[in-house]
């Protein structure tokens, strides 16, 4: 059973992996290639769980507020942690090769928000409520959690995003089994992608950035992230993890 879970996770992964690949090739444009990469895993998402009802869409008892406050403190603690991949551009000398969002655009800012909300939805139900469940056969709740984050890194295909990415993958992972509501992981998603992925993150970490200077700067909110996303995982535990 575990090898057969282990097995459907990794076929899973392959055909979102082709889908975007053989997008990418034939669009050759990275706006039509994402929509199209969420529209794929989505109805994975769809089938998988119209058959095997993994994802509880309606929890029984509704979330106490002090869990979604404790969400959204970890999802503001991981958009900061996520400027470790700016600090790796910063120390390899390549800084200028990051993307910049074109804040002066108002439909492309949209689109990116657009983007960035729908495919924290649709990443949290397929590796959140699909894989990890399919892991469940795992006798540790760690092995479940570690196996999705995992997954979750390697997909978004970047080397400079991996380690950002593993560590949101366990803090969602964690919430999202110990809340069983995946809602709560999507929230945290949701918050982490639009303080990041946006013209909101120009705006919001373009000043300080400029105060503190840009190296000063990106090492203070990676710790500040940190620090963020321990705390409130650590009063999680403490108060709801049995």
């Amino acid at each position: 059973m575990k090898t057969k879970a282990l097995l459907k996770c990794i076929g899973l992964i392959c055909i979102w992996f082709l889908s975007l690949q053989f997008f990418s090739i034939l669009f050759r444009n990275a706006d039509i290639t994402r929509i199209l990469s969420i529209l794929i895993v989505g109805i994975l998402v769809f089938c998988m769980n119209r058959k095997n009802h993994y994802i509880r869409f309606v929890p029984e008892e509704k979330p106490r507020m002090q869990i979604i406050l404790l969400a959204l403190l970890s999802g503001i603690g991981l958009s900061f942690f996520n400027m470790i991949s700016a600090l790796q551009f910063m120390l390899s000398g390549a800084m200028e090769e990051m993307a910049q969002v074109q804040t002066d655009d108002v439909s492309i800012s949209l689109l990116y928000i657009v983007l960035s909300v729908a495919g924290a939805v649709v990443e949290e139900l397929f590796f959140r409520g699909i894989l990890l469940n399919l892991c469940r056969p795992y006798d540790r709740a760690a092995s479940a959690i570690i196996i999705s984050a995992v997954l979750f890194a390697v997909m978004h295909l970047s080397p400079l995003m991996m380690l950002h990415t593993f560590i949101s993958g366990l803090v969602f992972g964690y919430f999202y089994y110990h809340t069983e509501n995946i809602y709560i992981p999507i929230l945290m998603h949701l918050t982490n992608n639009l303080l990041w992925s946006t013209a909101l993150n120009a705006w919001l970490f373009g000043p300080f950035m400029l105060l503190t200077g840009e190296l000063q700067g990106a090492v203070i909110m990676v710790v500040a992230g940190l620090v963020m996303v321990i705390c409130s995982t650590a009063v999680f535990t403490q108060k709801y993890v049995k």
